[in-house]
């Protein structure tokens, strides 16, 4: 076995461990992207009219506010209804309220948790991501100084 292959074996294994990681990544990504969308679907209304969402987005905080602690005083009658109005205020950033909401409703307040850890990550093409992620490839010296080989052996290819 002469020098070249060693480095081949090295970039190889180099190779297959980035591979590795970032199929593991990709994994955990598609599995926040999956319970990204389930709370989003969750956290929908299921049966709201335009009507309905033009008059909820038209409307202050404090009337969102008290619609939607009307909506949730109806229980699973007012369910739809309080997922609209819970919509628009995070829609609208009334962070006042959306606190106040997943306060009130701790299936909300982990569905939500959900959204926000979801959305905190860039989005990028699944291209650049392993350019991102991947760590640079070995020069004609980092595979010279890495090689097990005697020092005699590591001077004559330095130049």
């Amino acid at each position: 076995m002469d020098l070249f292959d060693v480095f081949d074996v090295e970039a190889g294994e180099r190779v297959e461990a980035e591979l590795d990681r970032f199929i593991e990544k990709r994994a955990r990504d598609r599995s926040k992207e999956n319970a990204l969308e389930e709370a989003e679907r969750q956290l929908s209304p299921k049966e709201a009219s335009a009507q309905d969402l033009l008059a909820a987005a038209s409307a202050t905080p404090e009337q969102l506010k008290n619609a939607l602690d009307a909506a949730l005083r109806l229980g699973d009658a007012g369910e739809d209804s309080a997922l609209l109005f819970f919509q628009v205020a995070r829609q609208k950033d009334f962070d006042d309220l959306v606190a106040w909401a997943t306060d009130l409703r701790e299936d909300w307040a982990e569905l939500y948790v959900d959204i926000l850890e979801g959305t905190n990550q860039p989005d990028v093409d699944p291209g650049d991501r392993f350019e991102l992620l991947a760590s640079k490839s070995p020069d004609r010296y980092d595979l010279i100084n890495r090689a097990a080989q005697p020092d005699i052996n590591r001077y004559g290819q330095m130049r």
